[in-house]
Formats: structure tokens, C-alpha cells, sequence
């Protein structure tokens, strides 16, 4: 089934909605907007034949960048009017926690995946849009690293954000964090000087990063004071998280084989985990079928597809049910370790065919 555009709106959007209801009334719509955020995603995934087929035409590529652009306006109106909403005194404190999960869920999944598809966009503007909102919650040198090192080491030991074999995801955040940090600091000054001789540490794209985040961090405390502050700042720790989960899960335990030249095999479909499931990957802006967006990084998100069966890695449930499942390792390792040996022995078995034809 092909979707138009109004889908992938009509999912993104959606939310928001049910956000400013709960913002606006409290009580029962903080509760549908959390249930809806988890449970009634899981349960619309459930629901069978029903897949989105890519829209390759330019009309679908022209709506979703406007519908980029509203889902930009949406994330900083998200996080602001929560900060306004939670620290002040008419919701109970069982209220605001479930206003600052629903918050935070939408923004860790919908307008992650939002920032994630602008920053692949070749407009420098629409992708300064998206570096942006990862600097808004304290993340923007994860977009750098993003850029500049994942796409080009993804599924090797040279990559920060690609999780190993058995690795668990308590031991991959912070190596991804740190990693990302000081490999994209260390691209982006080396880009940055090769267009610029006379460039210095002043300029670093960091430093717009760093105040971006401390600009969001002033406008939190005119809203909410100090307690506006650490609300802002324990919503952008969980939208960080979220990304990590993801970032987790769609490369874990797969890996890019050391051609006999020392070279790196290219990508492959087999290097990244996809989801066919349809309500979060309309919600995510098809993030989830990662395989293809790794083969063309610059296609917009309406044109990704999935990858034919059996060619490439499939995820045993949706992306948000698969990243909760990463906070238990032992239960993520049970379900995971033998589909990720599995997809390594088809890629030794594929290389020595390879070999000798």
C-alpha cells in the first residue's frame, strides 16, 4: 500500500495534539497521550498487511520537507511548553511525570528521527534546522559525528555508534557519547580547516552547538526559574537516551568484513537492522528501514523502502519495542545474539562464494 504524505503528517502530528491536550486539561489526556505513545503503537504495529511502500515521485519529496519543517516548529514548542507546563503548580506530581514521559517519548522518537532526516537533507539550511534540534537537547555533536564518522565507518571497530557483538547497551552509551564527541570535534575541525586556512578553535561548529544549548537552557529558566532548568535539562537526557537506544540497535553485532588489501568492504543492506512495522516507521519518518537509508544517506524519507526478504537484517519487533528490550540485556541478548551470528555466518558463507567466483 502506498502512503501520500498526510500519512506520515497525520502520524507525526497526531501526538502533538494529544500533547496539548494534556498540557492544556491534564488528568485523562495525560494518560491517553502516554498509552498512545507506547501501548497503542505497539498495538497499531500488530495489525497485519499493512506496509508503506516508498513514493519516489517529487510531489512526496516536496511535502516531506515541509512536513520536516512543521515537525521543527513542533519540537521546540513540545519542549518549551512543557518546561512552562511541569514546573508550575496546577498539575499534581503524578501529572507532570506523565506529561514529561509523553514529552519526552515524542521527542526522542518522532522529532529525533525529524532532525536525523534534515540533517542528510543537501539544503544547508534544512540541515542547520536539524543540527539544531540535536543541540536543543544538549546532543549536537552526535549530529557531527553522525555526519562526518558513522555513515563513513559505520559496522567497524572505527566507529563509536556501532554497537559490538555481546556488547551491552549500559557499555555502548557512554563509549557512543564520548566517541561521538571527540571524533566529531576532531572532523569537524579538520572540515572546517580545509576550507578555511586561517580557521580557529573560536569558530568550531561546537561552539554554535554550546550555544544553542545554553540559549534553550536561559529561555528554561525565564520560563520555570531553576526548576524550569533541570527540567529542561532531565528532558534532553531523555530524548539523548532514546538516541542511543536507536543508534543500538540498528547496527548491533554486525560488522564489515577486512578485504586481504586492508580495505573495508562498502556498506551492504546486511550492515544495518530494519523495521517493516507500519505506524512507527510513519511516525519516525521510515527510520526504521535503515539498511536502505545507509545505501542512499541523501535519499529523503519518503523513497526508502524495505530490503527484500532474507537479503538483509530484520528486527524481531518494531524499532521502540526493540529499544525498551535493550535496557535488559540479558533478554536482548537472548533474542538478538543469535540473529546477529546468524547474518555474520551469511556474510562469511556470502564473501567466500565471492572468493572463489
Amino acid at each position: 500500500m502506498k502512503y501520500p504524505i498526510a500519512a506520515f503528517g497525520l502520524a507525526t502530528l497526531a501526538p502533538v495534539l494529544l500533547l496539548g491536550m494534556a498540557a492544556a486539561s491534564g488528568g485523562v489526556w495525560i494518560a491517553v497521550a502516554c498509552a498512545y505513545l507506547t501501548v497503542g503503537v505497539v498495538q497499531f504495529d500488530a495489525l497485519p498487511k499493512i506496509q508503506i511502500s516508498p513514493s519516489p515521485d517529487g510531489t512526496a519529496e516536496i511535502g516531506g520537507e515541509r512536513l520536516s519543517m512543521i515537525l521543527s516548529v513542533m519540537h521546540f514548542a513540545c519542549l518549551f511548553v512543557a518546561v512552562l507546563t511541569i514546573s508550575g503548580e496546577t498539575f499534581s506530581m503524578a501529572e507532570k511525570i506523565g506529561l514529561f514521559a509523553a514529552v519526552g517519548l515524542y521527542l526522542g522518537q518522532t522529532s529525533a528521527a525529524n532532525a536525523h532526516e534534515m540533517l542528510h537533507r543537501s539544503d544547508p539550511n534544512a540541515a542547520s534546522v536539524g543540527r539544531a534540534i540535536y543541540a536543543s537537547v544538549l546532543f549536537g555533536h552526535y549530529a557531527a559525528a553522525h555526519q562526518r564518522i558513522h555513515h563513513r565507518l559505520v559496522a567497524t571497530p572505527s566507529d563509536p555508534c556501532t554497537a559490538k557483538p555481546t556488547e551491552s547497551f549500559y557499555r555502548f552509551a557512554p563509549r557512543c557519547w564520548f566517541g561521538a564527541l571527540l571524533s566529531g570535534y576532531r572532523a569537524e575541525l579538520e572540515a572546517q580547516r580545509l576550507k578555511r586556512p586561517r580557521y580557529t578553535r573560536l569558530t568550531h561548529p561546537y561552539m554554535v552547538d554550546i550555544g544553542t544549548g545554553l540559549l534553550c537552557l536561559f529561555l528554561a529558566w525565564l520560563i520555570g526559574g531553576g526548576l524550569g532548568c533541570l527540567i529542561y535539562i532531565g528532558l534532553a537526557a531523555f530524548v539523548q537516551l532514546q538516541i542511543l537506544l536507536v543508534a543500538y540497535v540498528q547496527h548491533y553485532g554486525l560488522s564489515r568484513s577486512v578485504r586481504p588489501d586492508g580495505t573495508t568492504e562498502p556498506v551492504a543492506p546486511t550492515h544495518a537492522w530494519s523495521a517493516p512495522h507500519w505506524l512507527s516507521g510513519l511516525m519516525m519518518l521510515n527510520l526504521p528501514r535503515h539498511s536502505d537509508h545507509h545505501l542512499r544517506p541523501d535519499a529523503p524519507f519518503p523513497q526508502l523502502s524495505m530490503p527484500e526478504p532474507d537479503t538483509a537484517p530484520t528486527l524481531p519487533h518494531s524499532l521502540p519495542m526493540m529499544a525498551a528490550l535493550a535496557l535488559i540485556p540479558v533478554l536482548w541478548r537472548k533474542k538478538m545474539d543469535p540473529l546477529a551470528e546468524l547474518w555474520t555466518e551469511r556474510a562469511r558463507l556470502r564473501r567466500v562464494r565471492q572468493d572463489v567466483a
